[in-house]
This record gives structure tokens, C-alpha cells and sequence, in this order.
């Protein structure tokens, strides 16, 4: 009984080898693959390398994406990421050391727009070194780590109710895109081929639900249509289209 035994024992610890073995093998065929791809070739204009791979993704990996904390996918060596970041006055949560800064409305009391530039350069390059350690060590899918960051923050700031006031550079919308502007520049550089980190302006049109409230409460009873576009166009878009 024994030999038959250490028989059966030997052929499943092949099994398992050969498994192995095979697992190996598709892993390193995909990074072969993968590496000839458009999308990894630099060279190639970015809507062309853009194009390729998301033809290359199956709806259940789209999907997926659509998400701030999106899976790896392997076959395409497309690592773990988290979108979910914020640099508002400095790389903020990180599990490194970083600088940080005045908060944005204290920022905006001081009307410079060079120092707002400077702040965002630095926070660029400090931000850039988290994410090349976090894929050192093999850490992407964390928040925090990532180049996109929800910032700034360019909501108009006419009443306090709102509760989040600090975030931004004030009521005034002309001081808002001058800032808003010289932030943004500032944290994607000025390569045109390439950008540092990736700066997602906060919100849209008042696109935070608490973004409402400084309109909602002054408007007055029977407010036109026409009363309140102009109000989004000199509040919400005369920042916005500079940042």
C-alpha cells in the first residue's frame, strides 16, 4: 500500500508543476504581448494609444473602470489604481511625508497667483515621487498614491451654510479663475506632451450637492430662467473656463 501511495502523492505534486510551470509560461507570453501594443508605445500620438486600448478592453473590464478603485488587468499590464486623490494645499493622506500648505481660502487672500503656481509645482513633484514609490512597491491599488486629484476646488463661496468654505478661493469668480488657473498650470506642468500629475476641477456647474445651496437660498421667489443662467454664467462658468 505504501508505494502505491508515494505513486499517487508523486503524480499529483507534478500535476501541480506542470500547473505552475504553464501559469508561468502565460504570464510572460502576456508580458511579451503586451509590450508590442500601440497603447504602450510612447511614440504614438496619445488619442491613437487612447483608442487602442480601450478597444482592447472586454465591457466586463470597462466596467470595472468606471469605478475610483479599478482592478489590474494583466493581460494588458495594466496595473491596480485608486483615482481617488486630493491636493487641495499639498498632497493630502498620503502614507509618505509631504508638504503642506495654507489652506485655499487663506491662499486666495493673499491674490497671488505666482505663489498658487509655485504651491501646485511642488505639490506636482512631490506627488509624482508617492506614485513612483507606490509602484515600487507594489502599492497603486491604495487611495491615495495615485496622480488624480480632485482639486481644485472652485465653488463660489456666498454662504456659509455650505459648511466648506475653506476649500475655496472665495466669492469672487474673477479671483477664483485667476487662482483656479494658475493651479491647475501649475500641477500639470507645462509640457504639452505629458502631464505631472492630473488635476480634476471641482465641481462642474455646482456639480456638488452642497454647491446648490448658495444659489438655492438668495434666489428670490418666481426666479426667471434667464435669472438664473445668468447667475451660473457669472458665478460657476466665468471660473471654470480659465481653469
Amino acid at each position: 500500500m505504501i508505494p502505491s501511495i508515494n505513486k499517487s502523492a508523486k503524480k499529483k505534486c507534478m500535476r501541480k508543476l506542470i500547473g505552475f510551470a504553464l501559469l508561468l509560461t502565460t504570464a510572460n507570453t502576456w508580458a511579451q504581448e503586451y509590450k508590442s501594443y500601440p497603447m504602450w508605445n510612447t511614440s504614438l500620438p496619445v488619442e491613437q494609444r487612447v483608442n487602442d486600448v480601450v478597444s482592447r478592453l472586454t465591457l466586463e473590464e470597462k466596467v470595472a473602470q468606471m469605478l475610483n478603485a479599478t482592478p489590474a488587468i494583466p493581460r494588458l499590464g495594466i496595473p491596480a489604481y485608486d483615482w481617488w486623490n486630493e491636493v487641495l494645499h499639498g498632497v493630502a493622506r498620503t502614507p509618505f511625508r509631504t508638504t503642506v500648505f495654507p489652506q485655499a481660502i487663506a491662499m486666495a487672500a493673499t491674490w497671488d497667483t505666482n505663489s498658487l503656481y509655485r504651491m501646485a509645482d511642488y505639490s506636482a513633484l512631490e506627488g509624482r515621487a508617492i506614485h513612483n514609490k507606490a509602484i515600487e512597491l507594489g502599492r497603486t491599488s491604495e487611495r491615495y498614491v495615485g496622480l488624480t486629484y480632485w482639486t481644485p476646488n472652485i465653488n463660489i463661496f456666498r454662504d456659509p451654510r455650505w459648511g466648506r468654505g475653506q476649500e475655496t478661493y472665495g466669492e469672487d469668480p474673477f479671483l477664483t479663475a485667476m487662482l483656479g488657473r494658475s493651479f491647475v498650470r501649475g500641477l500639470q506642468g507645462e509640457d504639452p506632451t505629458r502631464c505631472w500629475p492630473a488635476p480634476s476641477i471641482s465641481p462642474y456647474i455646482a456639480g456638488q450637492s452642497q454647491a446648490a445651496i448658495p444659489i438655492i437660498s438668495i434666489l428670490p421667489p418666481m426666479t426667471s430662467g434667464i435669472h438664473i443662467c445668468l447667475l451660473l454664467k457669472n458665478w460657476w462658468l466665468m471660473p471654470m473656463l480659465p481653469a
